[in-house]
Parts: C-alpha cells; structure tokens; sequence
C-alpha cells in the first residue's frame, strides 16, 4: 500500500510504479552513483524525445494522407517571416502552421 500525502494519488503510484519499472529493468540493483543517475536520466529523455518527434511525425503523415483523400480550402493567416525568400501560412481550422517558400 502507498501512504497519501499531500500530493494527488494517481501521481504518487504513477511514481512508485515507475520507480519499480526502473528498479527492476536495473536488474533489481539500485544506482550507486551519480554517474549511473546521471546516464539513467538522460537515456530516458532521450528517449521521451524520440518519442515525441515520431508522434509529430505520425499526426504530419496522417494529415497529409486525410487531405489527400477529402481535399478542403481553408482561409490562412499569412506571416512574412523570411522577406522576399519564405513566408509563414497558419491555418486555425487546422492548428497548423506551414512555412512556404
């Protein structure tokens, strides 16, 4: 059983459960040093950035194949970012952001 504090509790065995993932996937060995946290830490967010940049991608790729399939027109708000070079296109219907050259 997790003891309550003043913190949520869906919060506090969210941590305890990562706590044990991290545990165990040490092979039950607790880091000894800040070298060992240290590579931990940065494994994992390397990892949670990977993560992120595939789901962008994924959500980029899957709009693309839906307007392929059901082209639509839709107005834009258009941003001169690069002078005569490229310019920026937002398009609220779709919350994105397209940069045009």
């Amino acid at each position: 059983t997790v003891a309550t504090t003043s913190r949520s509790s869906p919060s506090l065995i969210t941590e305890v459960l990562q706590w044990r993932v991290l545990v165990r996937n040490l092979g039950g060995k607790l880091l000894r040093s800040c070298d060992d946290t240290s590579a931990v830490t940065k494994h994992a967010n390397d990892r949670k950035l990977a993560a992120k940049n595939v789901q962008d991608s994924s959500l980029q790729i899957y709009l693309c194949v839906m307007l392929r399939a059901h082209p639509a027109i839709h107005n834009a708000v258009l941003l001169p970012v690069g002078g005569n070079q490229f310019f920026s296109a937002y398009v609220a219907a779709l919350g994105l952001e397209v940069r045009v050259q």
